[in-house]
């Protein structure tokens, strides 16, 4: 039709691959507690961020095959509880840590349209060691190198720096709760 100036076709599809293997350890702590702990080694490899990414290329969505934004090789967690003696009130202290190491992140050409497809999702160009693309602190200087050996890709073509090549930094959290049960009246308590 050559009233239309533009065509934009969408695809519902992508590919991911997930790839592991868990541990886990539990053990009681006498009758007042427990403590679990688990890891899992595992590697998510996808095509896009949702089911209707954009590809950079038009169409050629094995080119956007790489590392997950949710990849994290190495994963831990601990839990556990446990119940002081009626002495000290009976309060139950519980909680759980969970660790993941580095997840990647994305680099794009900071909002250019380089490829003219008016889908921003371009990326530079990049000359350097792909090791080398990490998070650094604030206070951190960016490396010099580093940072030339980014370059815009020409107008009109793709950058060739791989999808989610950066490399964040290791998370934790930390969930603690200290709860006690009062008798309230036969059937009722509070917690």
């Amino acid at each position: 039709d050559p009233n239309l100036t533009q065509v934009e076709e969408l695809q519902s599809r992508g590919n991911s691959n997930y790839h592991g293997v868990s541990f886990e350890m539990t053990r009681r702590l006498t009758n007042r507690g427990f403590l679990r702990a688990s890891y899992t080694l595992s590697r998510l490899m996808d095509d896009g961020v949702v089911n209707t990414s954009s590809p950079l290329v038009a169409g050629d969505f094995r080119r956007e095959y790489s590392s997950s934004l949710l990849n994290a090789r190495h994963r831990v967690a601990v839990s556990g509880n446990f119940q002081t003696p009626k002495a000290m009130g009976a309060a139950v202290v519980a909680g759980t840590l969970n660790f993941a190491s580095s997840r990647p992140f994305n680099i794009g050409a900071n909002g250019n349209d380089r490829n003219l497809d008016d889908v921003d999702n371009d990326r530079p160009n990049f000359s350097g060691d792909l090791d080398a693309i990490g998070w650094r602190k604030l206070e951190t200087p960016l490396n010099p190198s580093l940072a030339n050996a980014f370059s815009l890709p020409t107008i009109g073509t793709v950058g060739d720096l791989p999808r989610n090549a950066g490399r964040g930094p290791g998370s934790y959290t930390l969930n603690l709760r200290l709860s006690r049960r009062f008798q309230l009246a036969e059937t009722r308590k509070l917690e």
